[in-house]
Formats: structure tokens, sequence, C-alpha cells
């Protein structure tokens, strides 16, 4: 079979289980709050840059408006005449982003708690394939090849990952198994 399809047989056995959140999705990739925030938007089907909430901006043009946080000053060129953004000015309001950083391991810790188990089980198969074998030997070449400070660096990252994603996991569990009244218990206890 496929790994794709076998994959997405298994997300739909996991969903049907009630293991993955429905409220949540599969992968969520929606900004559209925080993007409601940004001070200016471009119209791609005009190819026009304006404030956000321009007068200008047409109606039928709300699926093709993008969010734009800091535009380029080469942006000045594609400006609307009604609203005449100034993109060489610094925008008011915070980015998208404030923390990239923690965002990213945010994202990282969500596709890891809603595909955690079809990982581990695809980490499993591919490791057993004939690729899988291949990487391994290719891995353990390139390990000889390390002097042991480096070695011992190597094994203390993959100690910390590991223990890391079983803080996470713990954590995960605990949330997961916490009734909505515990959670306002401890909530209060802190």
């Amino acid at each position: 079979m496929n790994p794709g399809d076998q994959l997405a047989l298994e997300l739909q056995s996991l969903y049907q289980q009630g293991r993955i959140d429905a409220e949540l999705g599969l992968l969520k990739i929606d900004y559209r709050d925080r993007a409601a925030a940004a001070p200016f938007c471009f119209d791609m089907a005009s190819g026009t840059l304006h404030r956000n909430g321009c007068p200008a901006i047409p109606e039928s043009a709300s699926s093709a408006v993008y969010a734009v946080w800091r535009p380029e000053p080469e942006a000045q060129a594609a400006a609307c005449s009604s609203c005449r953004p100034t993109p060489s000015v610094p925008a008011e309001g915070k980015g998208m982003s404030d923390d990239r950083g923690s965002d990213f391991v945010y994202g990282l810790v969500s596709i890891l708690d809603q595909f955690g188990s079809v990982l581990r089980e695809r980490g499993r198969e591919y490791r057993h394939s004939s690729r899988g074998r291949q990487l391994t030997r290719d891995l353990d070449q390139l390990l000889s090849t390390l002097d042991q400070t480096q070695r011992e660096a190597l094994k203390l990252t993959l100690s910390s990952i590991d223990s890391l994603i079983q803080a996470i996991a713990q954590i995960n569990d605990r949330l997961n198994h916490q009734s909505p009244r515990d959670s306002e218990n401890h909530q209060d206890e802190v």
C-alpha cells in the first residue's frame, strides 16, 4: 500500500477512535484572526497595497487580500491612491508573530501530539525497510568519523530531545485526563 494512503487510513482510524481532537482538526493553518490586525493588506487581484480597512478594497476581492505587516519600500509603486499607505513608515501594532521561536515549538508540539502514534508506527516500519537499513548504515558510518567530544555532544543532544518528548507526552497525558473542574482547581492553586 502507498505510504500516503496508509497514513490517511491511520488518521481516519485515529479520528474515529476519538484520539484526534475534532475542534483542532488534523492540521490547522488559519491565521485570519491575526491577519485582521495587520496594518496593511495586499489585493492580489488588482496588485494594490492598501491600509487595512480601506474602502477602496472591492468586496469581490476579499478572498484575494493578504495581510501585510511590514511591506518593503518597493511596494510604494503598488500603493492605493485612496488610502495612500506608506510602507517606509514602520507599521503600528504587533506583527503576525511576536515570538516566532515559541510559535514554532508549539506548532511542532501540536503536530507531534496529533500525529505522534502514526509517526512512531511509520518510523518503525521505515527502520526495517531497505531504505531505513541503508540510512542506519550511513548514520553509523558518519558517527564513526566523529571524535569522542562530538559523540558525547550528540548523545547529550539526543538525550535532551528524548527527555523533552517524554515531558511533553506526560504533560499531554495529564491534560487529557484532567477534568475541567480539576483544571480550575489547579489554576486556583497557581
